[in-house]
């Protein structure tokens, strides 16, 4: 299947319709995945204190059950560099 991609003018709909396309394709995180990336990057970062917060802040949400998209992001930033 191939995508129409305007470079110019685009649209708030056209930027919207690509932003969904990118995460329908992008592979998603399960929860045992997440939980596993949250440990290592803990272990990892426990000597660097600004990424410890933000791993830390991440495991809080996700153990309380409120985990939000843009801790993925932070998370998966911080294990994959």
């Amino acid at each position: 299947m191939q995508t129409e991609v305007r470079l110019y003018p685009r649209t708030e709909a056209d930027l919207a319709a690509e932003s969904q396309a990118a995460e329908r394709a992008a592979p998603k995180w399960s929860y045992n995945d997440l939980t596993a990336a949250a440990e290592s990057a803990i272990q990892s970062y426990q000597s660097h204190p600004m990424c410890a917060d933000a791993v830390y802040s991440f495991w809080n949400s996700l153990t309380a059950g409120k985990q939000v998209e843009s801790d993925q992001q932070r998370l998966k930033a911080l294990v994959t560099g």
